[in-house]
């Protein structure tokens, strides 16, 4: 751990950072900055951890960044970005952020903390390394987000370039991987080719595509991507032992520039009976069953991290105004993810060296 807090400067800030990690690992129930200290037998230590976490001056994003140099050096060069939405359901306003808002899963108004996580992401493991939590603006609080809403898609592919540009603007990555139904996934598409990752977007059954007609003619038309789907030929896929049915068509954006270029639809398990299909749009024309097949594992496996392990780290358990202090708790939550995951995974191997042992040592 020591080299994911050398940003860290006094010797009193490491030391909580280790404290509040232990106790977001060790504590029964909630999180809470008193349960922790209650939990670790220290008269002082509430009105230290909060003055840590609420008042203190460090800044997360050094950690931030030190947390992705560690989880780059475990992945290796497999590792993809995913982008993976936190609703944190909070009544009245003694919380920061929270507003009312549109949950396209719950099809119902929620008053909520509503956050984005950036996850770097592989088959062996996966771990958020930065976060954005959405301010309520005067104008548009609690409105209801239509369909397909350009507002939403565009503040979304604002805050993913933003996340990803905070962590280290080089950083290469084999995909990046966003849930965009709701949103205009054309648009994200347009907004995110700078990342220079391949795009792979989740869609809605609904989401308006053109495609191509086979004959006579060639021309195009609207269709709903399911729609599309439909239409085209499916495969079967039976890489890394997960048998999947494929379908895919190419299709373009309707009233979008033809420079844009054509777009790859898949389908995978679409359509059939007794399994749970998604359809995805990606920039990648020519991309292979597998990679769509890969990402669909790599945002499953975001949000059952986030939905059980983050969970049971305390990632809903902040309470209070500070936006800061938000920032602090999530950063300190993802550090004790990845900490227990590189234990996990070292003595399962048998084997803790190197960075791992200053990252895992608390």
């Amino acid at each position: 751990m020591e080299n994911i807090f050398s940003a860290l400067l006094r010797r009193d800030q490491r030391e909580r950072a280790r404290e509040y990690i232990k106790g977001l690992q060790r504590t029964p129930g909630r999180k809470s900055i008193r349960n922790i200290a209650q939990h670790s037998g220290d008269s002082s230590a509430e009105q230290n951890l909060h003055h840590f976490v609420n008042g203190s001056t460090w800044d997360w994003q050094p950690v931030r960044r030190a947390l992705a140099g560690v989880l780059a050096e475990e992945i290796g060069e497999t590792r993809a970005w995913v982008g993976y939405p936190l609703v944190i359901p909070k009544g009245g306003s003694k919380s920061v952020g929270v507003q009312r808002r549109f949950h396209p899963e719950f099809g119902r108004m929620v008053s909520a903390q509503w956050a984005l996580g950036l996850w770097m992401a592989a088959e062996s493991g996966s771990a958020p390394v930065n976060w954005h939590m959405e301010i309520p603006s005067q104008t548009g609080a609690g409105a209801i987000v239509p369909t397909l809403d350009r507002a939403s898609t565009e503040r979304t592919g604002a805050i993913v370039g933003s996340l990803l540009a905070q962590i280290d603007p080089g950083e290469s990555a084999r995909m990046l991987v966003l849930d965009a139904r709701g949103l205009d996934a054309g648009a994200l598409i347009t907004q995110l080719r700078h990342v220079g990752a391949p795009l792979y977007l989740r869609v809605a059954e609904n989401y308006p595509v053109e495609v191509a007609t086979r004959s006579p003619t060639p021309a195009w038309h609207v269709a709903s991507a399911g729609a599309a789907l439909d239409l085209s030929q499916r495969g079967h896929y039976a890489g890394a032992g997960e048998p999947v049915v494929y379908s895919k068509a190419k299709v373009r954006l309707p009233n979008r520039p033809r420079a844009d270029g054509d777009l790859g639809l898949w389908g995978l398990d679409h359509g059939v009976r007794g399994r749970s299909g998604t359809l995805w749009l990606t920039d990648v024309a020519t991309v292979h069953a597998g990679s769509v097949l890969r990402a669909r594992r790599l945002l499953d496996m975001a949000a059952a991290t986030q939905d059980y392990q983050l969970e049971h780290l305390g990632i809903r358990d902040f309470s209070g105004r500070s936006l800061a202090g938000w920032h602090r708790h999530a950063t300190l939550v993802s550090v004790a993810h990845t900490i227990r995951s590189l234990r996990s995974a070292a003595t399962a191997r048998g084997v803790l060296t190197g960075s791992r042992v200053r990252a895992a040592g608390a």
